[in-house]
């Protein structure tokens, strides 16, 4: 069974309010054919143009695409340049798996080289939602490699909301995160355990001052010997 495209909540789950999307894989209203990965993806250039300032470049008259019909796309995922698209048309992020973390890492990817600065808003914040402990370690690597700031903050947070979760984690593990993160997920235990320490120290204190008032109410009595 084929699975259906999803658009993220805060969009429009249809686009029946975008007069563009009347035009979105339409091969009667386009005049340029992309080739991602073996299939085709049909766009008009001259909305492409209005939305991109790289697609303008592409299409001037100063590159051969300009008069290409037929581009071959060779380091994009298909979805990912198809949600990049769609997205020119129409300002919406529509995903494949709206699950896919990794389609939506490379919907980011892909407007990080076509210099789409709202979409790259719009698919960080939906990374921000798709944060677990089976995406954090690849979502470290993203935001380290693309200076993703705000994705950086939100991985830091959720180390800390789950100390108790990673103290349990093997020692190769711990290094593998603390390393990605920069050394923040060790500072953070190390800070765990200080405290934790200085919570021990104070209940001991506080039990050797109840055993000190304790010690002059107890009568000892010589132990009875056979």
């Amino acid at each position: 069974m084929a699975t259906k495209s999803h658009v993220l909540k805060g969009d429009v789950s249809d686009g029946s309010d975008c007069h563009e999307m009347t035009f979105f894989m339409n091969a009667e209203e386009c005049d340029i054919t992309f080739v991602v990965e073996d299939k085709q993806i049909v766009a008009n250039k001259w909305l492409l143009r209005m939305k991109s300032d790289v697609f303008d470049a592409m299409f001037s008259a100063h590159f051969k695409e300009s008069s290409d019909e037929i581009i071959d796309i060779q380091d994009m995922p298909y979805d990912a340049f198809k949600a990049m698209i769609c997205f020119l048309y129409c300002n919406k992020l529509v995903l494949h798996d709206s699950q896919d973390y990794r389609q939506a890492m490379d919907v980011y990817r892909c407007a990080h080289k076509y210099h789409l600065r709202p979409l790259m808003a719009k698919t960080e914040k939906t990374l921000f939602k798709m944060i677990t402990f089976d995406t954090v370690e690849d979502m470290y690597v993203l935001a380290r490699d693309y200076g993703m700031s705000g994705l950086r903050e939100r991985l830091d947070a959720f180390l800390a909301a789950n100390l108790d979760y990673y103290s349990r984690k093997s020692a190769d593990q711990l290094k593998r995160v603390s390393s990605l993160s920069d050394s923040h997920l060790m500072s953070l235990l190390i800070v765990e355990k200080d405290n934790e320490i200085m919570r021990l120290e104070k209940l001991v204190s506080e039990l050797a001052k109840h055993c000190d008032q304790c010690r002059n109410r107890i009568t000892f009595s010589p132990l009875n010997t056979i």
